[in-house]
C-alpha cells in the first residue's frame, strides 16, 4: 500500500485559478502525484467526483469521506447531522465535468483535476477543481472540503454548527459544500443580530465569516447576576480571616466574634447589569452610582459591638464556562 501523502497546505488553501488551469506549476504537480504508484486504466475521475456530490445531496457524509483518500485532522462537522441539518438541503443541477491530467512524473505517478461547474440550489458555481489520485485499484479525492476561516471570534467562545459544537477555539473549520448556520454555542453569550447562514460553494471554496457582535442573553444576564450574588454571599459568609484575592478584604480582619454582614440602606449587587468584554470573555460591572455596593460588616469584642464599612465598586465574570458553578467561581469582586 502506498503511503497516502496529506497535501493540506497546497490543494487546501492554494487552489487558485491560477493552478487549477493550463497553467498548473511543477511544483502543484509533484505534490498530487506523490505517492501515487501502480497507475493502470480505471473508473472515469468524473465518476468518483459525480459519487461524491451525490452523496453530498442526500446528507450522507460517510460516503462522502470514503471517496477521499486522506482526512484534515478534524472531521468533527463533516458528519451526517450536520449535513442533513442543512436548510435547504444541498441540490446540485446542471453539473458540467472536464478532465485535466497532470503530466505523468518519473515514478509513473498520476493525478487528475476534475474541473466542475454546476448550479447550488440554483445558484451558478464555476471554477470548482478537485484533485484526484490513483490509489491501489481506484481513483479518489484527494482534497474534497473546504476551511472555513471565523474571524472575530473571542477565545473560549464555543460556536455551533448546524446545531453542532465546533471545535473548541478553531478559527478554521472543515466543512463540506452546502449551506451552514452558525450561532453562539454559549448560552450566555449570542450573536447581536442573530444565527447567521453561510454557504460553501464547494471543497476549492475559501470562504471566511465574521461572527459580528455578541451580546449578553437574557438567559445569560439572569445566570450572571445570580453568580454575583452567589459569590458575594460566599465571601462575606467567609469572614472573619478570608483572604480570597477573588472576594473583597474583610474590613474587620481581626474581630472573630459576633460577625455579620448586610446591605447599607439602598445598597445590592442583585440586580447588576453587567456590559461584555468580548475579548476577554468577561462579564464587568462597574457600580454606579460611585459611591459603590456598601456592606455593613458586624463583630463584638470585649462585648462591644464594632461595625465597619466595606464598599464595592467591581465585579468582573469569567465566561468561558457558562453553568452557573463555575460562573461563580470565576468572579471577582472587589
Amino acid at each position: 500500500m502506498v503511503a497516502r501523502t496529506f497535501y493540506r497546505g497546497v490543494l487546501m488553501r492554494h487552489q487558485t485559478k491560477l493552478c487549477l488551469r493550463l497553467g498548473l506549476s511543477a511544483i502543484v504537480s509533484s505534490l498530487i502525484l506523490t505517492g501515487l504508484t501502480g497507475c493502470s486504466s480505471g473508473p472515469d475521475p468524473k465518476v468518483v467526483v459525480q459519487q461524491y456530490f451525490d452523496a453530498l445531496g442526500k446528507g450522507d457524509a460517510t460516503t462522502a469521506l470514503s471517496l477521499m483518500s486522506e482526512l484534515p485532522d478534524d472531521t468533527s462537522l463533516l458528519t451526517n447531522q450536520v449535513l442533513q441539518a442543512m436548510n435547504p438541503m444541498p441540490q446540485y443541477t446542471d453539473m458540467t465535468m472536464d478532465v485535466t491530467t497532470l503530466p505523468e512524473d518519473s515514478s509513473g505517478n498520476k493525478g487528475v483535476f476534475v474541473n466542475v461547474t454546476y448550479k447550488l440550489n440554483g445558484q451558478e458555481v464555476d471554477d470548482q477543481s478537485i484533485p484526484l489520485g490513483w490509489y491501489d485499484t481506484k481513483w479518489e479525492i484527494t482534497w474534497g472540503v473546504a476551511g472555513l476561516t471565523v474571524a472575530n471570534q473571542p477565545t473560549g467562545l464555543a460556536i455551533n454548527v448546524n446545531g453542532v459544537a465546533a471545535p473548541a477555539d478553531s478559527n478554521e473549520l472543515w466543512l463540506f459544500p452546502g449551506t451552514y448556520t452558525i450561532d453562539s454555542g454559549n448560552p450566555i453569550i449570542g450573536l447581536k443580530d442573530g444565527p447567521t447562514t453561510i454557504t460553501i460553494d464547494g471543497p476549492s471554496s475559501n470562504p471566511s465569516l465574521a461572527l459580528g457582535d455578541l451580546i449578553i442573553t437574557d438567559t445569560g444576564l439572569s445566570t450572571i447576576q445570580k453568580a454575583a450574588h452567589d459569590k458575594l454571599q460566599s465571601c462575606l459568609d467567609a469572614w472573619p480571616g478570608s483572604f480570597d484575592p477573588t472576594c473583597p478584604a474583610d474590613p474587620l480582619p481581626d474581630v472573630k466574634d459576633g460577625r455579620a454582614w448586610k446591605y447599607s440602606t439602598g445598597s445590592t449587587i442583585d440586580g447588576i447589569t453587567p456590559t461584555l468584554d468580548a475579548l476577554s470573555m468577561q462579564a464587568n460591572w462597574n457600580v454606579k452610582p460611585a459611591n459603590g455596593i456598601v456592606i455593613e460588616a458586624s463583630g463584638t469584642v470585649s462585648g462591644q459591638t464594632v461595625t465597619a464599612k466595606k464598599t464595592l465598586t467591581t465585579v468582573t465574570i469569567g465566561l468561558t464556562e457558562p453553568d452557573p458553578t463555575s460562573l461563580a467561581a470565576a468572579t471577582t469582586i472587589s
